[in-house]
Order: C-alpha cells, then structure tokens, then sequence
C-alpha cells in the first residue's frame, strides 16, 4: 500500500486559524477515536500488528 502525505501553508489571520482548528478538532478526533477503538476490537488485530 502506498502513502502520500501533502502539506500545505494555511495563510490567515489568528481568528480564522482558531476556528478551523476547533472545526478539525472537533470534528475528526472523535471520528479517529471511534477508529482506532473499532481497529483494536477487530479480530485480525493480532495479525495486522506483527
């Protein structure tokens, strides 16, 4: 499997940052969570981990 990773520069103000910061956080980390709790749980895990 391949990965790409892409950065990017996020020209702004501070208020602006702030609020797109609190959208990621607060959108995705309770997404990522569920996923690695669900990952954890899944059968294969012991396989996937060696």
């Amino acid at each position: 499997m391949s990965q790409i990773t892409i950065q990017c520069r996020l020209v702004a103000k501070e208020p602006i940052r702030h609020t797109l910061w609190r959208l990621m956080t607060d959108l995705n980390t309770p997404f990522i969570n569920e996923l690695l709790q669900k990952v954890a749980q899944h059968p294969d895990f012991e396989k996937w981990k060696q």
